[in-house]
């Protein structure tokens, strides 16, 4: 699938790639002429859910008119989203086109923008961050002793995944003293 923002930036395809041009195999996708049937549907394969699509529709807006645009948009996302996991990945897809739209703007004035200051103070966003982070943490840890010792029984990954993010903070520290996965265990017992 290629995304262009307007159809008139499609340049059509090289000859190298014309066996594309016909069937399934290649379909091209105009932001500014999406069929009103796929009007809040999600994209297969691109994303998970329609309001990232209309984040998306965000890169082939004027200039002028984007920060409303985006404004109504991330006050739909607070309304609708009740995954904050999504919510904070709609967030971030915005703030990117933003920070992408506007190259000479620093990050907090368009987070000024986009009136986003605000919004990552309240607890859905700080929760999602928090969960981002945890999982972070957490696969930073499975690596490491992954790494060190080989495969982790699923016993041992299973403890490690109920650990808090100072738990696996510590543990990230710790496993580069551990000589063995009986030290990793006794570590593991310890945190109980």
């Amino acid at each position: 699938m290629v995304i262009y923002t307007q159809r008139s930036f499609d340049p059509g395809l090289p000859v190298q790639l014309s066996e594309y041009a016909t069937g399934d195999r290649l379909q091209r996708l105009y932001l500014d002429r999406l069929p009103p049937e796929w009007e809040g549907r999600p994209l297969a394969g691109i994303s998970k859910s329609a309001l990232e699509v209309r984040a998306i529709q965000l890169m082939g807006a004027k200039k002028d008119v984007v920060a409303a645009q985006a404004k109504s948009l991330i006050e739909q996302a607070r309304a609708e989203e009740t995954d904050a996991t999504t919510l904070k990945a709609v967030l971030e897809l915005i703030n990117t086109i933003f920070v992408y739209k506007f190259p000479d703007r620093p990050r907090q004035e368009i987070e000024e923008m986009l009136g986003l200051s605000e919004l990552k103070q309240t607890r859905v966003y700080q929760d999602a961050y928090q969960d981002g982070e945890m999982e972070g943490e957490l696969k930073i840890a499975l690596l490491q002793l992954t790494r060190k010792f080989g495969e982790i029984a699923p016993s041992l990954q299973d403890k490690i995944q109920t650990l808090s993010i100072s738990q696996l903070e510590t543990l990230a520290t710790s496993l580069l003293d551990f000589n063995s996965i009986d030290d990793l265990e006794g570590w593991l017992n310890n945190q109980g």
